[in-house]
């Protein structure tokens, strides 16, 4: 069995995988090395020497090449990542553990120690594949938000370069393309995507409590309040006199929550003595 096993995965390992993409004109080695021979670095001293409609022209140029470079490394930065969780992982792990379980069976042994190889083969290979299925989710998961970052900052970024340059000066235009090419990192994706779940957890929790409903509490001084107020044509009255008293024992405003919550016992027995209705 662990043979089959391991000849099985061999075949496998040997299979084409899907690229990440059709082939391009230039490949991105030979169109970066080419770009790169003619950029020349930033002259600050002339930046600022140049006439305003000048700077603006040249804030542009020097942008739009970083920009451009900064996704040619993207592509070729997930295209890796893509082609990596598709055939390097979960294969490395079931052939070493094909291997592994295969060294302990060739000699001649117990068809009992066969059986227990053969099984703990099958399982350290679902363990593998479970675990690569689990990371190659979980890397899509940080491609999805790392998209999302580099399509904000460069919304930032393609708006900013529609003004002026002294509404949006070089320097600042330089520390927006650091965010973009931040934006397209692991560590841009898990930041993001731990900040969204939070802030998506955090509204879970709101809604869930402000959902909350209780049995209107039985307890003496509720019961009291409750009575007070729905004293016929005195009931605005009584009322807006509860709450004034409310505020001055510090229990807020809210007189509803106050006369029914359970869980506010304590300041209604405060309020119903306030009013006199309780000893």
């Amino acid at each position: 069995m662990a043979f089959v096993l391991l000849v099985l995965v061999t075949e496998t390992s040997c299979a084409p995988t899907l690229s990440g993409g059709p082939e391009r004109l230039f490949s991105n080695s030979e169109e970066t090395s080419s770009l790169r021979s003619r950029v020349k670095a930033i002259d600050f001293g002339y930046y600022t020497s140049l006439l305003p409609a000048a700077r603006t022209s040249y804030r542009d140029r020097i942008i739009q090449e970083r920009v451009y470079f900064i996704d040619r490394a993207y592509s070729a930065y997930e295209a890796s990542l893509t082609t990596e969780r598709q055939s390097v992982g979960f294969l490395a792990s079931a052939t070493n553990i094909a291997l592994t379980q295969t060294a302990t069976l060739v000699s001649p042994i117990a068809t009992k120690n066969i059986l227990t190889g053969t099984a703990a083969a099958l399982t350290g290979v679902h363990s593998a594949y479970n675990d690569e299925i689990l990371l190659k989710e979980t890397i899509q998961i940080i491609q999805s938000q790392m998209r999302a970052n580099r399509s904000i900052v460069y919304t930032r970024i393609v708006l900013g370069l529609k003004r002026d340059d002294s509404d949006y000066p070089l320097y600042i235009a330089l520390s927006d393309v650091e965010d973009y090419y931040r934006a397209g990192t692991i560590t841009g994706g898990l930041t993001s995507a731990t900040q969204n779940i939070a802030a998506v957890e955090r509204e879970a929790q709101n809604v869930k409590q402000t959902s909350i409903t209780y049995a209107i509490s039985r307890a003496s001084s509720q019961v009291a309040l409750r009575s007070y107020i729905a004293k016929g044509p005195d009931s605005k009255a009584n009322q807006a006199r509860l709450v004034g008293l409310l505020m001055e024992i510090g229990g807020g405003t809210d007189v509803p929550d106050v006369i029914n919550n359970p869980n506010r016992v304590e300041t209604a027995d405060k309020l119903a003595r306030k009013a006199g209705l309780i000893k």
